[in-house]
């Protein structure tokens, strides 16, 4: 498929793109993913944020050491950095290679789109491509869920697929069969997949859980989140989700079950908004360029 440039700019964090001069060549569906979003085609650097990062760092350095779940609520008004303090903190863990990341990010174009959350989570966690064939998305769930010598599926397995749209295998299953015929089974069983899901994985190493934009979230997705921490026992689980203030509102008490740490960014000091716009421009900015942008950011990311 051919796009103009405006359409690759909207399409860029979901899909692959390649660029065949003046147009852009939208290719396969990417994995979803917290890479830091590009300015004037270079990556920015995450200033001024030290105090933060240590601070999650440090929460997620207990949930490893003393096997406990916790969760962490940054929030911000638009603009001032959550999504680039996300990518920051995924990357440092992933270059740690000592826990698993899950990511999900909120959509302004799904709003409260039901689960959509959720099914980001267990796409992150299984390394699924958005574009996956139901086949494929079957064939990993099992494949989660596999113990050794077995024979079958294990039940979790078919409704976490079921979840992602890939239980095409499991048609003829007695249980699914009443389930689909009963939404309040279905419910609960999708629950039981999810938390079992989220402990399988933290069993094998700690896992981190990041939701990025979660004001644009839903509130089945938190509810999942939620039953699955308090299902994961001495599981070494941290749930670090970026939001606007309005959040609170949205999700009252939010996951406050499990030692919620609140984290609000303050704006960036003149210092580091300086060296933010001289990763982009360049140390060889005019000062007058540099100090006008300053002034006109006011701290705003």
């Amino acid at each position: 498929t051919i796009a103009d440039g405006l359409t690759a700019d909207l399409l860029r964090a979901r899909f692959e793109l390649s660029q065949r001069g003046e147009h852009w060549l939208v290719r396969e569906p990417r994995l979803l993913d917290a890479t830091p979003r590009s300015l004037m085609g270079k990556q920015t650097l995450c200033v001024g944020r030290e105090k933060e990062l240590a601070l999650l760092e440090a929460s997620l350095l207990e949930c490893k050491t003393d096997r406990v779940v916790r969760s962490v609520l940054v929030t911000a008004s638009p603009g001032m950095g959550k999504s680039r303090l996300s990518s920051e903190l995924i990357l440092r863990v992933r270059a740690q290679k000592d826990a698993r990341v899950l990511f999900a990010r909120g959509d302004v174009m799904a709003v409260g789109s039901t689960l959509s959350l959720v099914q980001q989570l267990i796409h992150s966690g299984l390394g699924l491509r958005a574009g996956a064939s139901a086949q494929e998305r079957w064939e990993s769930c099992v494949s989660c869920f596999a113990a050794a010598g077995a024979r079958a599926p294990e039940p979790h397995a078919l409704f976490l697929a079921e979840l992602i749209g890939g239980a095409v295998e499991a048609c003829h299953d007695l249980l699914l069969r009443a389930a689909r015929n009963d939404p309040a089974v279905m419910s609960e069983q999708k629950r039981r997949a999810f938390a079992r899901f989220v402990s399988v994985l933290a069993q094998r190493s700690p896992l981190l859980i990041v939701i990025d934009d979660l004001h644009w979230g839903d509130l089945a997705s938190v509810s999942y989140v939620d039953e699955a921490l308090r299902e994961a026992g001495d599981r070494a689980i941290m749930v670090c989700a970026f939001a606007r203030p309005e959040v609170h509102e949205q999700f009252p008490n939010l996951w406050s079950d499990h030692e919620r740490q609140d984290i609000r960014l303050p704006r960036l000091t003149a210092r580091a908004t300086e060296r933010l716009v001289k990763s982009v421009l360049g140390e060889e900015a005019p000062r007058e360029t540099l100090a006008r942008i300053v002034q006109l950011a006011d701290g705003n990311a």
